[in-house]
């Protein structure tokens, strides 16, 4: 099953061997509470997918940030029950992904207007491929991504920030 809390982790695509985290930066500017709720749909495998995922930011330190995230939805008919879990989000990347490009992009999510960096990037472990735009203004940093499997795979994931509140 898609696992989105890696959707999540695709701001550390910006690190090169144990460099500081992008995506511990985006979580470590908000105080405990902050959340971000984010609407994913696609197809995998021939299976039409929605759900919705919510990411609330428990502890921040200097070594790592604590997210747990709540998801819930269905695969074709199939309804999944709610699923709850913590990641650690750490403060420094060991796994970087190969950046293809980089850009600047103005964005409409939920009625409001975000200056976004742009990323596309290939994931160094099953060289899936991602476009991001991220900003500072969102917890987690992500207001929307496609995301493609890897090399002979079909399918799409598109994940869109549709709530959330920075404390």
């Amino acid at each position: 099953m898609i696992h989105t809390a890696w959707c999540l982790g695709i701001l550390a695509a910006l690190s090169v061997q144990a460099k500081d985290n992008p995506e511990y930066e985006h979580w470590a500017n908000c105080k405990p509470g902050s959340w971000v709720k984010f609407k994913i749909e696609g197809e995998m495998r021939g299976q039409k997918f929605e759900m919705t995922e919510t990411a609330k930011l428990l502890e921040v330190t200097q070594e790592k940030c604590v997210v747990e995230h709540t998801r819930a939805g269905k695969v074709g008919p199939q309804e999944l029950p709610p699923q709850v879990q913590k990641e650690d989000v750490k403060a420094k990347d060991e796994e970087p992904d190969k950046v293809l490009r980089e850009g600047e992009e103005e964005i409409e999510v939920d009625g409001k207007k975000f200056k976004c960096r742009v990323i596309d990037l290939e994931k160094a472990k099953d060289k899936s491929t991602m476009k991001i735009w991220v900003t500072k203004e969102i917890p987690g940093g992500v207001v929307r991504g496609e995301i493609s499997p890897p090399p002979g795979q079909k399918g799409v994931m598109k994940i869109t920030s549709v709530g959330w509140e920075k404390k």
